[in-house]
């Protein structure tokens, strides 16, 4: 069979293949060219089948091993991450929006930025940057605020936390220091009592805030 026009998407890049009607090759030596493109293809094919069966058969045919597993409904990618914190034993999440679904896990194996890009689930581990926010009646300065974190054995977020939080559907109307020495509020939703915009929107009208903070970092 030959055909007119071959075009090979190759992620994460875009490569187009055109070929004239004379002298077109067969597909199957054109695909010998770009080897690559069918690894790509086979491990998303691979991951899309996987995700797709029950967790047992994840963990036999894929490698995707577990002491336990559980499947639940969370609100957000946050929310997910939160239950993985408070569950002895989960070391990674993977939600999916579609259905809100949250399953809790300890893998072995699994690709990342594959599995996200081949079916839509955000797959991240029990360290992602996460944020709380200690209300002090907005009293605290910069200083203070790094020791309070400290005494809980935590230490002051910075803005690329918050930024991350954001991400996983953090909300919080209330104004607390970041470790750059700025005070930050986090909205998914605009509010006419909090700024009236979404984003990390920053807080600039006193000189002592709440605070953000995070877990310490864990290699």
């Amino acid at each position: 069979m030959h055909l007119s026009a071959v075009i090979l998407v190759i992620l994460p890049m875009f490569l187009v293949v055109v070929f004239s009607d004379e002298n077109t090759p067969e597909i199957s030596s054109v695909l010998e060219l770009f080897p690559e493109f069918v690894e790509m293809k086979g491990r998303i094919n691979k991951l899309e089948k996987a995700w797709s069966l029950p967790y047992k058969t994840r963990l036999r045919n894929y490698k995707m091993k577990s002491e336990y597993t559980e499947s639940t409904v969370s609100s957000s990618g946050l929310e997910c991450w939160i239950k993985c914190a408070e569950t002895d034993g989960c070391t990674s999440t993977s939600f999916q929006s579609e259905g809100r679904k949250c399953e809790l896990s300890r893998v072995s194996y699994i690709n990342y930025e594959v599995l996200e890009k081949a079916v839509g689930w955000d797959v991240f581990t029990k360290h992602t940057p996460i944020v709380s926010l200690h209300d002090h009646g907005y009293s605290l300065d910069l200083a203070g605020a790094k020791a309070y974190c400290a005494s809980l054995g935590l230490s002051i977020a910075t803005v690329e936390d918050l930024t991350a939080a954001y991400n996983y559907g953090y909300q919080k109307c209330n104004c607390g220091w970041a470790a750059n020495g700025a005070a930050y509020l986090v909205m998914q939703v605009a509010d006419s009592n909090c700024l009236s915009s979404v984003g990390v929107l920053h807080c600039n009208w006193r000189s002592t805030w709440n605070v953000y903070c995070k877990p310490l970092k864990s290699d």
